[in-house]
């Protein structure tokens, strides 16, 4: 009776065998770079608008006097607004190039039903995550990658090919561009 019961838990763990072979992704400069992108993009947009606002405020304060109260609020608004983004930039350089230096590699596994990926910082198991796909946000590619967004603030990188990008699309994993 015994031996049936093994019988079963080993048909049990074949059905849940990996869709394919574990990909092993390392959080290199390259990496890092893809995912903060848009942040990049985003701080350079208001620091363009800060500088508008700026020479908008020197450009009234010519015309009208720098007396006049409403022109040395633009001009501090946009002032504090280009000083936070300048700042921002370089915090943002500075952590993508610090977590590049940590050594992290992701590796992921597919299964039918859910994805489940564990990451290593310098050699050492950091932490795992069974997610199913129902869950995740979005995925974004790359030319190399295919990055699954589990939430807003992570990523699981995976190399890209063909079949995966088709198996997310199956399991109903919202695409988006990156």
């Amino acid at each position: 009776m015994e031996e049936e019961k093994a019988v079963v838990s080993t048909e049990e763990a074949r059905t849940d065998l990996p869709v394919f072979e574990k990909s092993s992704v390392s959080a290199d400069l390259k990496v890092n770079r893809e995912l903060t992108r848009r942040a990049f993009k985003n701080y350079f947009v208001f620091m363009i608008a800060g500088l508008i606002g700026l020479g908008a405020g020197i450009a009234f304060g010519i015309l009208l006097g720098f007396a006049e109260m409403s022109v040395v609020v633009i001009l501090v608004a946009c002032s504090l607004l280009v000083v936070m983004d300048c700042g921002l930039i370089v915090y943002l350089l500075v952590q993508t190039k610090k977590n590049a230096e940590q050594k992290i590699v992701v590796e992921a596994e597919f299964f039918e039903e859910y994805l489940y990926s564990t990451s290593y910082k310098n050699g050492e198991k950091n932490g795992e995550q069974k997610t199913y796909y129902r869950e995740f946000l979005c995925y974004k590619t790359s030319q190399e990658y295919v990055y699954l967004f589990p939430n807003k603030f992570s990523a699981v990188p995976v190399k890209k090919s063909a079949d995966i990008l088709a198996f997310l699309d199956a399991k109903g994993v919202k695409k988006k561009r990156l």
